[in-house]
């Protein structure tokens, strides 16, 4: 699966859930988060509930290539 693809199967989910998604997240204005690769690295992991157990975040934001003191960004990927 690409990335179009899976931003767009994901949005068409969150929509059922009555969760839409309103505005993907962006790592900077420029540099959308990429959903496919976020959704590969935290299965990795175990999924959510195991990288939010065991802190993993800042390790996905390295594996995403974003700074891991970038703390803001680091909280937007929690509340996904």
């Amino acid at each position: 699966m690409d990335e179009p693809t899976f931003r767009n199967s994901l949005m068409q989910f969150m929509q059922v859930v009555n969760c839409p998604i309103k505005k993907m997240p962006m790592i900077r204005p420029d540099r959308p988060l990429p959903m496919l690769k976020l959704f590969q690295i935290v299965t990795s992991f175990g999924g959510f509930k195991a990288v939010s157990e065991t802190n993993r975040w800042p390790a996905i934001a390295v594996s995403l290539e974003i700074h891991p003191f970038a703390q803001e960004t680091i909280a937007s990927l929690q509340k996904l």
